[in-house]
């Protein structure tokens, strides 16, 4: 073969192999790019759904003056963005265990939500249904059966108000206990993610721990 050939024909593969080095360097970086803002809005989207869980948990422990509809408000608002969180994790480019791992966490805070609106939805109902059989108490006509009925009635209604009650603040407190054994596994894995600070769910456990029988 001619030596000025053989040359060019080096020299037409150098430049391939260039070229063809240099588009997969810029797709490696051009997806490491697109990797990189993606986990920084995931991290941002973790970080504030972190932020409104905690506030809702430090209902458990600290004195608030929010109400019940604004509560149960913000909780559906809040809900509907951990799902749109998840969304978010499963359609990215995350390596697939640090997307189940991100999952798993936000999957745990929703059920410790759900699970603590429904014991302060009980509450509510508890609460009510105690108003109810005191004030059928202060005004009754022993001699009116329909009455004595009507607050037979309304007790039986607040036994079980009581005991539905009772049994969404253990379900609560199991999911927590539950949750803070998966939140301490996660943590190295999720280190760059701002997870629920252990603390927190320590002191929330603390004040839905169901009393013994008899406790005092």
């Amino acid at each position: 073969m001619n030596s000025n050939l053989r040359t060019a024909l080096i020299a037409i593969c150098a430049a391939l192999i260039a070229v063809l080095v240099y588009s997969q360097t810029n797709s490696f970086l051009e997806r490491r790019h697109q990797l990189d803002a993606q986990r920084q809005e995931i991290q941002k989207g973790i970080a504030e759904n972190t932020a409104s869980l905690t506030e809702f948990l430090e209902l458990e422990t600290k004195p608030s003056t929010i109400t019940y509809g604004e509560m149960f408000e913000r909780s559906d608002d809040r809900l509907k963005k951990i799902g749109d969180a998840n969304i978010q994790v499963a359609t990215s480019q995350l390596p697939n265990d640090e997307k189940e791992d991100l999952k798993t966490y936000l999957d745990g805070m929703s059920d410790v939500l759900r699970l603590q609106i429904a014991k302060y939805r009980k509450a509510l109902i508890l609460s009510n249904d105690l108003d109810t059989v005191k004030r059928q108490e202060e005004g009754l006509d022993y001699s009116n059966e329909y009455e004595l009925k009507a607050l037979s009635s309304a007790r039986e209604d607040l036994v079980k108000a009581f005991t539905d009650s009772s049994d969404a603040q253990g379900a609560f407190a199991s999911q927590l206990v539950s949750f803070r054994r998966s939140v301490a596994d996660l943590r190295s894995r999720l280190s760059s993610y701002i997870l629920l600070d252990d603390t927190l769910l320590v002191g929330a456990i603390s004040k839905n721990a169901v009393k013994p029988s008899g406790h005092k």
